[in-house]
């Protein structure tokens, strides 16, 4: 449901405890996930909502201290802060393979049930 519906999005409870040990702009970072999640099929622009916003954007994921690893250690630290407060952790598992044997330009991939078949 969009805005539109008379319903927001809001972030759930553990997105700005992210920030605490990000080493970059986290909130920012907090700010875009506000506005990808609300609208998941949108373009950047479309979700941003306004050219300051999409321009800030932009200028977040361009920065050298933003990269994925930087924002999945501020992620797994506080996962592991929650984890650590609770007694019952369930941890969901997809057991979906993509099989990329037939292609042989990838590159970087592991072995499925057979060394013979890649995938991930």
């Amino acid at each position: 449901m969009s805005a539109a519906w008379g319903w927001r999005w809001t972030p759930c409870s553990w997105v700005p405890q992210e920030r605490q040990t990000a080493a970059f702009g986290a909130q920012r970072l907090i700010w875009l996930v506000d506005d990808l999640v609300a609208q998941p099929t949108a373009s950047v622009p479309q979700a941003c909502g306004a050219w300051a916003a999409t321009k800030a954007a932009y200028t977040f994921w361009n920065a050298q201290q933003v990269t994925p690893e930087a924002i999945r250690a501020a992620h797994q630290d506080q996962t592991r802060v929650r984890v650590q407060a609770t007694s019952t952790v369930l941890v969901i598992h997809d057991t979906t393979a993509i099989n990329v044997t037939n292609h042989p330009a990838t590159k970087d991939v592991g072995d499925l049930d057979h060394p013979k078949r890649r995938g991930l």
